[in-house]
């Protein structure tokens, strides 16, 4: 369909995709600390990383 526009174009892809769909607002990673690294009033405390939010993304490729 794009040969009148773009003569050497052999190929177009178009890709898309959804990361965390259901927004899970999960821990990936937790641990309890031992408070060696954040001092001594530290130690049992969770230490945790939010989970990455809803994210959309689209991709195009083309091959000439």
């Amino acid at each position: 369909r794009l040969n009148r526009y773009i003569p050497t174009l052999k190929d177009v892809k178009l890709s898309m995709g959804i990361y965390n769909l259901f927004d899970t607002r999960y821990n990936p990673i937790e641990y309890i600390t031992s408070g060696g690294y954040f001092g001594g009033n530290s130690a049992g405390a969770i230490l945790a990383d939010p989970g990455a939010p809803r994210q959309y993304f689209m991709t195009v490729s083309a091959k000439f």
